[in-house]
Order: structure tokens, then C-alpha cells, then sequence
């Protein structure tokens, strides 16, 4: 994508032309997506953060100054920020990497899940990296 058709849609958009809105977030939809892919390692998450990115970015087109930069440095400004403002919210959703890796394991193998009748979580007082430690029972 070439910056000069970028920023001519982006002022196309600050003068109150949505479809060139509707352009920028076609033209630059993937590469935010798998910036925040990349950043949460987590697919429903990077879409939502992306969604909110956009929308973000469209309510505030008019405060988009191109003497600070591009308007896709800006987009993956407001992305990234979102993003780290979701992984703080977040952050107790997987309280080890135990959780992790048991999350992990489900999501790879789903053809195993009716082997698993159980996943039971113990907690461990011996080392942090060990809080939660886990038992597949068949």
C-alpha cells in the first residue's frame, strides 16, 4: 500500500467521506491484525482489539496530524495501545503458564478432548513457576 493513496483517503475521510474509511481499513485490516496476533498470540483477542482499533481511529480521524508522522504509524499506535490496555485487564485470565500450556494442549488436540474427562488443578506452594500444577484424569 503506497502512503500517498493512504493519506489521500485519510483526508478524504476527515472531510466526511466514510467509504474511504471503509478503503483504509481494507487496505490495512491484515497487517494490524497480525501485529496484534503477534502481540496477544491469541486470534479472538487480536480481532477484538482490531475492531476497537478501527472504530477508535475512525472516531478520532480528525485529530490525525501528518506532521507527527503516517497515518499507519498512528493506526499501530492506537492498536498497540489497546492492546496493552487489554493484556493489563487480562492478565489474571491465565494465572500460570500451566493454564497456558493446558489451554494450548485442548486447542491443538480437540480430537482428544473426549479422552480428557478432567482437568484438575492443584495448588502448589513450593515454587512460583509451580503455583498451579495440573492432572489430566482419563
Amino acid at each position: 500500500m503506497e502512503a500517498a493513496v493512504l493519506e489521500e483517503w485519510v483526508e478524504q475521510c476527515q472531510k466526511g467521506h466514510t467509504r474511504a474509511f471503509a478503503r483504509i481499513v481494507q487496505a490495512m485490516q491484515q497487517r494490524i491484525l497480525g501485529f496484534l496476533f503477534r502481540m496477544t498470540q491469541n486470534r479472538e483477542w487480536a480481532e477484538e482489539i482490531g475492531q476497537e482499533a478501527f472504530l477508535r481511529a475512525f472516531q478520532k480521524i480528525h485529530d490525525y496530524d501528518r506532521s507527527k508522522g503516517t497515518f499507519s504509524t498512528w493506526l499501530f499506535r492506537i492498536a498497540r495501545n489497546l492492546c496493552i490496555d487489554q493484556m493489563r485487564k487480562r492478565k489474571g485470565r491465565y494465572s500460570s503458564l500451566d493454564d497456558v500450556l493446558v489451554y494450548k494442549l485442548v486447542s491443538k488436540f480437540p480430537q482428544k478432548l473426549n479422552c480428557i474427562r478432567k482437568i484438575k488443578f492443584h495448588p502448589s506452594k513450593r515454587r512460583r513457576e509451580d503455583r498451579l500444577s495440573f492432572q489430566l484424569l482419563y
